[in-house]
């Protein structure tokens, strides 16, 4: 299963990050909705409630992270549409 979120950056310091959870379109699909790709629905200005974490630096790359229990990394979106499957 590769679920996928969106956030929106609303501040930040050097250390840490506030996000707001962005909703998602599904951009592509398998005819089923199950999987295929998805993109933030920026045109809607619903937003979710605002929270923060703290920024981790990759030690590989140097990138920035920031890391959400159970769901994993918050990285930049590359402006691509993103994979997603609700397959078990």
């Amino acid at each position: 299963m590769s679920l996928v979120d969106f956030y929106e950056v609303t501040r930040r310091t050097t250390k840490t990050v506030w996000f707001k959870k962005v909703p998602s379109v599904i951009h592509t699909h398998d005819g089923y909705g199950q999987a295929g790709t998805k993109l933030p629905d920026l045109e809607t200005e619903k937003r979710g409630p605002e929270f923060r974490k703290k920024i981790k630096i990759d030690s590989y790359d140097g990138s920035e992270q920031a890391y959400e229990d159970y769901k994993g990394f918050i990285q930049p979106w590359n402006g691509k549409p993103i994979s997603f499957d609700t397959y078990d």
